[in-house]
């Protein structure tokens, strides 16, 4: 007997896999989204989840001029904050 609480987790699952299969298709339909999500991932640490939330929260860079612009959207570039000497 399948329990609630399964069937819940397993139609989470069935939407969670629908909802990917739906954003691949729209990145592969778009060649230069295509593109950047391919370099993106090409960064250690990189796969698509995280490169399509890169892309999109930065208008596929449009809205990001020099290269430290772009490491800072994607988390790649600390910088220290220190008080004092």
């Amino acid at each position: 007997m399948v329990t609630l609480s399964q069937q819940r987790s397993n139609l989470l699952n069935q939407q969670l896999v629908a909802l990917e299969t739906a954003l691949h298709a729209l990145v592969d339909a778009d060649p230069p989204l295509t593109q950047q999500r391919q370099l993106l991932c090409s960064v250690p640490g990189f796969a698509f989840t995280s490169a399509l939330t890169i892309l999109t929260e930065t208008a596929g860079f449009h809205r990001l001029e020099t290269g430290a612009e772009i490491s800072a959207a994607a988390g790649m570039d600390p910088s220290p904050h220190q008080s004092g000497a």
